[in-house]
């Protein structure tokens, strides 16, 4: 009866925050930044089962292929001709047809960074001339700095989600913000109707960038995942600029590949929100000839779908598949010596899950998942309220 009246509680809360976006609603007492990061006072839990990453300059250099999983199928990559490097994409099935989006960096000027769409058949082959999107708003003067777009749907609309800098000055990647927009599609071409950045939140830093918001609908609204650990959820309140902090749950787990971070957008498949995170850090392999670089991970978690979105299971290792780190070197364009999987976007067909993913800064691919085995590979892990 307890968690029944709880559960009322939550969803009353949620229904309250979407249906009277009033002023004093949108000035209700949210966590500070200084709350939002305290440290934890939790019991002695069991510890999440990860694979633990080897150790540093362990002999002889780890072979990343050794984690390979039965349930990757298979991956092929994807090739734009016009856009021989484009790289870091999403997918959703839009109006009955895949749609992609993409990066691309101008050759002569990598400070440029422009985002794309085109349209997929269905063995997710180009159809189509791909269009470049205009992500500046009407009459700009500013050079495109767009990066790493996410394609959601919420009912019938698409939006599209990714960072920007609007710094003209900046000779780099400078303090990047989250941008979103509906996408209007006409029947030939796609264009963004309101671009609306996201600079007032709980915990903004104006030092800090941001990056890799997890979108998701919830019952007919666009909301964010602001970071898995903790899963903090904001709802953006259209035409302000402004997020509300919906939900902050924690999880224990212990995954050793890197800091968590956003990937795909997440979505309702069996009655639970699935999404793929990514992940990096330092390894010296055979993929990298025993030298020490940057890898960059994926994996996989659930959570509830309804609030206060509960993390309940994710992968207890990187999800590899032998093409993954394997080939033609590091990635590109970068002073870091790395190697990346990024994966943007997934859809589901019946019992397979395909996710696409950039690698190495100049590649795209998609890779196909059995999804029963996907499932079976996901470690349960506990999650609180905070």
């Amino acid at each position: 009866m307890m968690d029944k009246k709880k559960s009322f509680l939550i969803l009353f809360r949620l229904f309250i925050f979407i249906f009277f976006s009033s002023a004093e609603c949108h000035a209700s007492p949210l966590l500070s930044a200084k709350t939002f990061f305290r440290p934890l006072k939790t019991k002695k839990e069991k510890k999440f089962p990860g694979v633990k990453v080897p150790k540093k300059d362990s002999t002889p250099p780890f072979d990343l292929d050794t984690l390979c999983q039965n349930f990757v199928l298979g991956t092929k990559q994807i090739k734009l001709s016009q856009y021989p490097e484009a790289f870091n994409p999403s997918i959703v099935r839009w109006n009955g047809s895949y749609l992609m989006s993409f990066r691309i960096i101008d050759p002569d000027n990598i400070v440029i960074s422009r985002i794309g769409l085109v349209w997929l058949d269905e063995q997710f082959l180009p159809r189509g001339e791909p269009q470049i999107l205009e992500t500046r708003k009407k009459n700009s003067k500013l050079v495109p700095k767009s990066e790493d777009a996410r394609l959601c749907t919420v009912g019938n609309r698409l939006y599209i989600i990714y960072n920007d800098n609007e710094d003209q000055n900046s000779n780099d990647g400078g303090i990047r913000r989250m941008y979103f927009s509906e996408l209007y599609f006409d029947g030939e071409s796609f264009e963004l109707v309101d671009i609306q950045q996201l600079d007032n939140f709980d915990f903004e830093n104006k030092k800090i960038s941001e990056k890799n918001w997890v979108p998701f609908e919830y019952n007919g609204t666009l909301l964010f995942a602001y970071s898995l650990m903790p899963h903090c959820i904001l709802w953006p309140l259209e035409g302000s600029g402004r997020c509300q902090t919906v939900e902050t749950t924690t999880s224990v787990f212990d995954w050793e590949w890197g800091v968590l971070r956003g990937g795909t957008q997440a979505v309702l498949v069996d009655n639970e929100y699935l999404g793929f995170f990514h992940s990096c850090n330092k390894l010296a392999s055979v993929q990298s000839q025993g030298k020490e670089i940057y890898f960059y991970y994926m994996g996989a978690y659930t959570y509830k779908a309804t609030p206060p979105f509960f993390i309940t299971r994710m992968s207890p290792e990187p999800i590899v598949h032998t093409s993954f780190y394997n080939g033609k070197g590091y990635c590109n364009g970068s002073h870091l010596e790395k190697k990346v999987i990024f994966p943007g976007g997934f859809v589901v067909q019946k019992d397979f899950i395909w996710v696409i993913y950039g690698r190495d800064d100049v590649e795209i691919w998609i890779a196909k998942l059995d999804k029963t085995k996907l499932y079976q590979s996901l470690i349960p892990v506990s999650s609180k309220q905070l």
